[in-house]
């Protein structure tokens, strides 16, 4: 069972899968920024481990439809593991999942914390799916070897069977469910817009880290490909969120789902 409750978006359910997560340093934040760790420690405890690192979970959504439509958005490590020691895994996590109702899985990088299960074993591990990505992402990461990266690799067996959309532009995956890029983490980055009626939530995949850069969305992250590009997104994406009352989800959140206040984050 996960440990974050499902929320409805209007009538479009969203679960919460977390595989675990591991302790990144604080130290490797934020780099050359002042940070008052006591102060965002105070507002956010959940959201630090010990003195000097923060939780690092891996989550991924699933969006029941009115309609019976399933969609994932980001689908965890797969078979690729922790890029650091687990503090707390959760095995058999994607189980309560029914992989073959899944009619749509959106990536929203080609990390492998986000992009890994989306083949298993070889094999594709929502077989009725189709699996969407940013076309800048797939050119730019189809030479890496590097271990971060490699689920592009695995991934190539989607595209030999026919289930992967590469496209370049916004648009909507579902009615309701629509992809918005949102470049410098990676180059074809995307957040996830989920909408029913006036009710609004944006999934972002890696736009935001912290919940420091809530309050300063121009902080740069050590994580980005494109620091400045990502600071661009991070700021009109939160001050959209934050003028019509969107509710935000962050996949590595201890917590994931808050808002965009005045001063920063709020649960």
């Amino acid at each position: 069972m996960s440990h974050v409750d499902p929320i409805h978006v209007g009538r479009i359910e969203v679960r919460t899968i977390c595989e675990g997560w591991g302790a990144l340093a604080l130290a490797d934040e934020l780099p050359g920024r002042s940070v008052d760790w006591n102060g965002e420690r105070e507002r956010h405890p959940w959201a630090f481990d010990g003195d000097g690192s923060w939780p690092w979970h891996v989550h991924g959504f699933v969006l029941a439809l009115p309609s019976g439509t399933s969609v994932a958005v980001d689908v965890g490590i797969g078979d690729f593991g922790p890029y650091v020691p687990w503090v707390e895994a959760t095995p058999g996590a994607w189980d309560p999942v029914r992989a073959e109702d899944v009619q749509h899985v959106i990536v929203t990088h080609l990390h492998a914390d986000h992009a890994g299960g989306t083949v298993v074993g070889g094999a594709p591990a929502f077989p009725n799916a189709t699996v969407h990505v940013h076309e800048a992402d797939w050119s730019y990461f189809a030479g890496s070897t590097d271990e971060d990266y490699v689920a592009r690799h695995s991934m190539s067996a989607l595209l030999e069977l026919g289930m992967l959309a590469i496209t370049d532009h916004d648009h909507e995956i579902v009615p309701g469910v629509r992809v918005r890029h949102t470049p410098g983490h990676t180059p074809g980055h995307r957040s996830v817009i989920v909408r029913d009626g006036g009710d609004v939530l944006m999934l972002t995949g890696d736009l935001l880290h912290t919940p420091t850069q809530v309050e300063h969305p121009d902080w740069w992250s050590s994580h980005d490909e494109d620091p400045q590009l990502a600071a661009a997104a991070r700021r009109m994406l939160l001050w959209r969120a934050g003028h019509d009352g969107w509710r935000v989800g962050v996949p590595h959140f201890a917590r994931p789902f808050g808002r965009v206040g005045p001063r920063g984050w709020l649960e």
